[in-house]
């Protein structure tokens, strides 16, 4: 049997639900089963987070995904940021923070390029907060297209039964006839057949 997938988890904003996230999924088996998860975030933010949730989880600090352990039950930590202070503080968002929060992208997509992750996973992200950290991108979406140099793409929401390929993402439901057209709705069903039947059989 070949060796699980190196899975990067970015942390999303270290004051919003990403940690906690983090910490709630990696304590069940079943992910462990499926692969490796490597967290790229920040110590402080998941030393605090941890006892509010579960006093039997540890954390393995790593400096590259291969020297994950990879077991439930214990985080493999990427510290990705050097948080200190109220830049710590959940549900207080700051500019330090979005900092951190688009450098875990960044540093995961960097893997991803050089094979050191096979894939990622992102935790919730503020656009109001990478904007004030000087990134002009809308969502992930847009910042890995632009990492990744991929000019044609969609977001898709996919579950075992259904998946959905979005035509406008990270707008007011008020705002999306203007951003609808016929070319549009063609592209992104183009874009979604071809992923359909490319990584999805």
């Amino acid at each position: 049997m070949s060796e699980k997938p190196l899975i990067g988890i970015t942390m999303g904003d270290p004051a919003g639900i990403g940690p906690e996230i983090i910490v709630k999924a990696l304590a069940e088996k079943g992910i462990h089963e499926v692969c490796r998860p490597v967290v790229l975030g920040d110590l402080a933010v998941l030393s605090s987070t941890i006892p509010l949730i579960s006093r039997e989880m540890g954390l393995n600090i790593i400096s590259d995904p291969s020297e994950a352990q990879a077991v439930p039950g214990m985080i493999d930590l990427l510290a990705a940021s050097d948080l200190k202070g109220d830049d710590v503080r959940p549900g207080r968002p700051t500019v330090a923070g979005g900092k951190a929060m688009v450098e875990y992208i960044l540093r995961a997509v960097e893997m991803i390029r050089k094979g050191s992750l096979q894939a990622m996973v992102t935790c919730p992200i503020s656009k109001i907060l990478m904007h004030q950290a000087g990134f002009k991108y809308d969502g992930h979406t847009q910042l890995i297209s632009h990492l990744t140099n991929t000019d044609e793409y969609v977001m898709m929401l996919a579950g075992d039964r259904l998946r959905v390929s979005l035509v406008t993402t990270h707008c007011a439901l008020k705002d999306v006839p203007a951003k609808l057209s016929m070319d549009k709705v063609h592209e992104t069903i183009v874009i979604t057949a071809r992923a359909l039947l490319r990584d999805f059989v």
